[in-house]
């Protein structure tokens, strides 16, 4: 994300601006990242060490434009001037209160990092009763916004969140590990995954998360929006050392054997 690699992309808008807004709008779109990526790397691929030095490294340039992906874009969306149409995950009824942004992402909405141009993939969640809360911050000096002490927390039920691990390769092919994680989703389930008005004894169906965040002013028009790989369950792992999907777990599911008698 230093780098630029991928990100989640926030557009504000009918804000005025003040510490007080009683309506604006948020729209959330996935980003594959910057138009142009800087010539350093993180890694040199996914089994390398991440360069140690990352952070000495300059951060991306307000200025430089962020691709937006298709998908993010809403179908029913207008053209305005060179503006990036509105996405598919808006909140048309978000909120300003003493300077901290409040919004809800419609059910279904999806929080992902993109990594189809990065050496290490992102992971992809579906949003459920979501809820974001983050300053909104004006430079004096240079007039950029800033969030900043953002929260984003929602609920996500186990299937989709082991479909997230699945688009990363991590599917039957890992075994014993698998089932442990496919277990434990199953298992410490700790929320509903719809608001309702069910008793307190319903059983919960979906699992809170919750991660803080903090965001610079980017930029993006219709020019950067483009098609994107879609989403997939069970590719190839990126790390060579990885299972190889379709292969043979072993009794104790420690290992796992391909047909041909690789690992």
């Amino acid at each position: 994300m230093w780098r630029g690699g991928f990100s989640n992309i926030y557009k504000i808008s009918d804000y005025n601006g003040q510490p007080n807004d009683d309506q604006v709008k948020v729209d959330l779109y996935t980003s594959t990242g910057l138009q142009t990526l800087p010539q350093w790397q993180c890694r040199t691929k996914i089994e390398a060490p991440l360069d140690p030095a990352w952070n000495t490294h300059a951060l991306w340039p307000t200025k430089a434009h962020w691709k937006i992906s298709e998908d993010s874009i809403s179908p029913a969306a207008d053209q305005i001037g060179t503006e990036v149409k509105d996405s598919k995950w808006q909140d048309a009824a978000a909120y300003v209160r003493g300077g901290w942004l409040v919004a809800r992402f419609p059910d279904g909405s999806w929080i992902w990092l993109d990594g189809e141009r990065t050496h290490v993939p992102g992971f992809r969640e579906i949003m459920h009763r979501s809820l974001m809360a983050v300053k909104l911050v004006r430079d004096k000096q240079t007039g950029l916004w800033s969030m900043d002490q953002g929260t984003l927390s929602f609920v996500a039920t186990p299937t989709e969140m082991l479909d997230g691990f699945g688009q990363l390769g991590f599917c039957k092919n890992m075994c014993g590990t698998f089932d442990t994680v496919k277990n434990y989703l199953n298992t410490y389930q700790d929320s509903l995954s719809s608001d309702s008005t069910a008793p307190p004894t319903t059983k919960c169906d979906a699992l809170s998360y919750g991660h803080t965040f903090r965001a610079a002013q980017a930029t993006a028009d219709m020019t950067d929006v483009e098609p994107t790989k879609p989403f997939t369950l069970c590719p190839q792992p990126a790390h060579s050392a990885a299972p190889r999907q379709g292969c043979i777990c072993s009794t104790d599911g420690s290992t796992c054997t391909v047909p041909d008698g690789g690992t």
